[in-house]
């Protein structure tokens, strides 16, 4: 009768357990990657989180990165990303929290990303939960994106600066896991990506600044 009574427990608190843990997540986010203004912001906060959460830093991927190497030239560019990789664990959820932003920012070029990847929550819990919580409609189903939603600007006008949150479900080597963060995108109006030369006397000019 007890092991009936413990299973009964368990499937009355199981669904309130995954729309906690699908509201955490979902409120990691926001104050890390969508509250924060500008990428340098984004950046900050999710240092001033992890700090006081006491996450742990993954220093291999962590640091100055280059992005997708689809090809040897891919090579002759400069690490244009800078990166932050925790992993966390929560009464409610664990996972891994990724912050890839471009700095310095180069003008009519972005490609950020700021996200939570978890084992612990479905797609579905997190959609719920983004909806609630951020006051969304219904998201749009997309293959690069999974189940997403723009918050500002226009994915018709590539060269404007266009806000994204997204929720999908990936296999990645740890197993399946839902990936929900906020993406910023901008292509160069001309096609042009900056000159290694360009960006590394960009970036001289803006180590004082911040």
């Amino acid at each position: 009768m007890r092991s009936i009574a413990t299973l009964a427990l368990i499937l009355a608190t199981a669904p309130a357990y995954a729309d906690a843990a699908a509201e955490r997540v979902v409120a990691i986010v926001k104050e890390a990657c969508i509250d924060p203004a500008t990428p340098l912001d984004q950046l900050r906060a999710s240092e001033r989180q992890a700090a006081a959460l006491k996450w742990t830093l993954d220093t291999t991927q962590s640091g100055r990165k280059r992005g997708l190497v689809a090809n040897p030239e891919d090579l002759k560019r400069p690490e244009m990303f800078e990166v932050r990789h925790w992993r966390f664990e929560e009464p409610l959820v664990s996972g891994e929290f990724r912050i890839a932003v471009v700095r310095p920012e180069w003008a009519g070029w972005r490609q950020n990303g700021c996200m939570v990847l978890t084992q612990a929550v479905s797609e579905e819990h997190a959609v719920l939960s983004a909806r609630a919580a951020l006051n969304l409609q219904e998201p749009q189903t997309s293959n690069g994106f999974g189940k997403s939603w723009i918050l500002s600007g226009d994915a018709l006008k590539p060269h404007e600066v266009t806000r994204i949150v997204s929720t999908q479900r990936q296999r990645l080597r740890s197993g399946e896991t839902t990936v929900f963060g906020v993406y910023e995108l901008q292509a160069p109006a001309d096609g042009a990506m900056p000159a290694p030369a360009e960006a590394t006397r960009s970036f001289e000019k803006q180590i004082g600044k911040d």
